[in-house]
């Protein structure tokens, strides 16, 4: 039996002693009534004939995860060998358990991440190198370029993007293309023509996220629409000589 995500301080001497690294071994059924503590484990014992149990804990003092506990209803008794092979399978158990909470950890830390973004009110897109293969645009930067759900995944939104002069801007020289070379872009103010021809100002950022080599490992690009922005100068243009 496997027992996991209990409140080990809350057990009593006996997990403490287990999970202070100690291996306990109860051979005969006279020995395992006389070791029994509470009457929840000799109704356990007596009622599933139990004639063996070995113990052990799983993780550390520090960081327990759990006990495991075996037991036998006849013969033979628990060995030596069987004690060492117990404690070979804990550490394994301990290394796996510790590994999948780990990955739960951080797919918990992605999913947050990947929240906060879906409501950010600026556009985010995050796209791998060095194809520059889509991974994640939130809401606002698919309202914003006109992306819909039909969009191909992992494609990046089919927009045109132009100077402030209305020139259409080279390929390498998009936000994205430069962050995905290893530069970065600061309040760049361009154009964006979406699919269905509307010309909306934007402001952008971008910058390449690096490995531990310091290589290009991903791009980010964020931009915002600064149309508001846009018309407060036009009509402060039109009030003041």
């Amino acid at each position: 039996r496997l027992l996991l995500s209990r409140p080990m301080q809350e057990e009593g001497p006996v997990i403490r002693r287990l999970l202070s690294g100690e291996l306990i071994v109860v051979n005969g059924q006279r020995q395992l009534m006389a070791n029994a503590r509470t009457p929840a484990a000799r109704e356990f014992f007596t009622t599933f004939g139990v004639h063996a149990l070995i113990a052990i804990g799983l993780g550390t003092k520090e960081e327990p995860l759990g006990v495991m506990v075996c037991v036998r209803r006849d013969p033979p008794e628990y060995s030596a060998e069987d004690a060492r092979l117990t404690r070979l399978l804990a550490e394994r158990i301990t290394t796996a358990l510790t590994n999948a909470l780990l990955h739960a950890q951080v797919a918990a830390e992605r999913q947050r991440l990947a929240t906060v973004i879906e409501q950010l009110p600026e556009g985010v897109l995050i796209a791998a190198a060095p194809d520059g293969r889509l991974i994640l645009s939130n809401r606002a930067a698919d309202d914003l370029l006109g992306r819909t759900t039909t969009a191909p995944e992992g494609a990046v939104p089919d927009v045109r993007l132009l100077t402030t002069e209305g020139q259409s801007l080279p390929e390498a020289e998009l936000p994205l293309a430069r962050a995905l070379r290893g530069e970065t872009v600061h309040g760049e103010e361009l154009w964006v023509e979406r699919p269905d021809g509307r010309r909306i100002p934007i402001l952008v950022n971008a910058a390449p996220v690096l490995d531990s080599s310091h290589g290009v490992e991903q791009a980010v690009v964020v931009f915002q629409d600064i149309s508001a922005l846009k018309e407060a100068e036009r009509r402060k243009d039109e009030w003041l000589p």
